[in-house]
């Protein structure tokens, strides 16, 4: 069996399930199964993946789970669609709830 490699926590962007349990990453209570289909930054596999990251920013925010579910991006680096950097996230956020993104 081959060690995976596991990149800094900085390059995390998304991470399967396996992943997560085999390093005992915690996610935010309610927000665990909000994620999407992507590569993951530390097997390489494709799979249903998490973004630790933007999970955690989004319960900190105190954005409700199912609000995320619907209308926040819930990946940075899915395996379709735009990739985003952390501050797109934070103005996603700023903008739901009336802070001011010039700030």
């Amino acid at each position: 069996m081959t060690e995976q490699y596991l990149p800094d926590q900085s390059n995390i962007r998304s991470i399967c399930l396996k992943c997560i349990r085999a390093r005992g990453i915690a996610l935010p209570a309610g927000y665990a199964d909000l994620g999407g289909l992507a590569r993951c930054s530390c097997c390489a596999e494709v799979a249903d993946c998490r973004d630790p990251d933007v999970l955690r920013r989004y319960a900190e925010a105190g954005i409700p789970p199912s609000v995320a579910f619907l209308n926040f991006p819930l990946l940075r680096h899915p395996l379709s669609g735009d990739r985003l950097h952390m501050s797109s996230i934070e103005a996603f956020i700023l903008a739901a709830t009336g802070g001011d993104i010039d700030d």
